[in-house]
């Protein structure tokens, strides 16, 4: 009698405890952490089938109940959750000789309120960067971050699910960029990049910061308000306008403000009310 009891309560445990192919979060971590340890210690074809192996065993995870909240502290890997825990987005790189670097990517969305998620896979594809700002790229043209921080936008019920992320990418050996692109994801797909701004005079489609190897540009969201907030970059001197390695901070700082669905931009902010008493504003660290 008692045995009969015991039994459905045990294959209940079982399956509660088993998912996603019996793994969980903690386990699929010790699956990454050799592969991406192999990945920055090879050469680029080592870091392409790594990557491969690595975006495999991240697509096992979809149903798994923790993937959004577990840290994945073990790899280098960014893997930034959305604020209202709707979307996670995994990217990382592999750097070249030559400065610039390979980058690797996917995302996870909620299916609702189950613990199933939809994957999609973003496949790199260097840009022709002077129209970079202006164009939109599916998944598979994806030109390549490594995303920090992602702020969700409002959205109407007809409309794709927006997202907008902040990230780093490497030019060359010169100069870097950090990025406030769109993420909008519609049936099983993704784009980066839309008409989400609000630039006087321009219609872009991501904003660009490009600025000195030598230095950092911050870039950061603040959720309370729903503005991002940048440093205002300018060259070390007058001669040098237009070429960016010699860009920096110069102390200021623009913002980019959501109203009505967009990113208005507010150049020359006073960033007192965001930075609650302290004396500098947060600055992200080169990645």
């Amino acid at each position: 009698m008692a045995m009969k009891k015991l039994t459905p309560l045990f294959f209940s445990f079982l399956l509660m405890s088993l998912n996603s192919n019996g793994q969980s979060c903690a386990e699929l971590e010790q699956r990454l952490l050799p592969l991406y340890t192999s990945l920055v210690q090879g050469n680029e074809a080592n870091a392409l089938e790594q990557s491969e192996n690595i975006l495999h065993e991240l697509e096992s995870a979809s149903d798994l109940p923790d993937l959004f909240s577990y840290p994945f502290e073990a790899t280098h890997i960014f893997k930034p959750v959305s604020s209202d825990g709707t979307l996670r987005v995994f990217t990382w790189n592999y750097p070249k000789e030559d400065g610039t670097q390979l980058y690797f990517g996917c995302l996870f969305q909620k299916i609702g309120k189950k613990d199933s998620s939809t994957f999609i896979k973003f496949n790199f594809k260097p840009t022709n960067l002077p129209k970079w700002e202006t164009k939109v790229y599916p998944e598979e043209k994806w030109t390549g971050a490594l995303y920090y921080a992602i702020a969700p936008m409002k959205k109407g019920r007809k409309d794709p699910e927006a997202y907008a992320l902040l990230g780093f990418n490497s030019k060359d050996n010169l100069s870097n960029y950090k990025l406030l692109d769109i993420l909008t994801i519609s049936g099983g797909s993704c784009k980066f990049g839309g008409n989400y701004f609000e630039v006087k005079d321009k219609n872009p489609k991501r904003i660009v910061f490009e600025y000195s190897d030598q230095v950092t540009c911050s870039l950061k969201y603040y959720e309370k308000e729903q503005t991002i907030i940048v440093d205002h970059l300018a060259p070390r001197e007058t001669i040098y306008e237009g070429f960016f390695p010699e860009y920096g901070p110069d102390g200021s700082y623009d913002g980019y403000k959501l109203e009505e669905g967009k990113w208005k931009y507010y150049p020359i902010i006073d960033i007192a009310p965001f930075v609650n008493g302290q004396a500098i504003p947060f600055s992200n660290p080169r990645p």
